[in-house]
């Protein structure tokens, strides 16, 4: 059966990030690529469940 991922991009989202997670939860799996969060983004991500990917982004070039 098909599964379907999600991944977010984030960087000090706190103020964002339950609202975003809330909006894909029937996802089977939320990704989240961090690009150095020190705001309790990770945290909040970690208690939703998610997979996180530490590493710097690039931009969408």
């Amino acid at each position: 059966m098909p599964t379907l991922s999600v991944i977010l991009i984030t960087n000090n989202e706190v103020n964002n990030i339950r609202r975003a997670l809330d909006s894909i939860k029937f996802a089977d799996e939320i990704i989240i690529n961090d690009s150095g969060s020190t705001d309790g983004t990770l945290e909040i991500a970690q208690a939703y469940g998610c997979r996180i990917i530490r590493s710097e982004f690039a931009g969408f070039d």
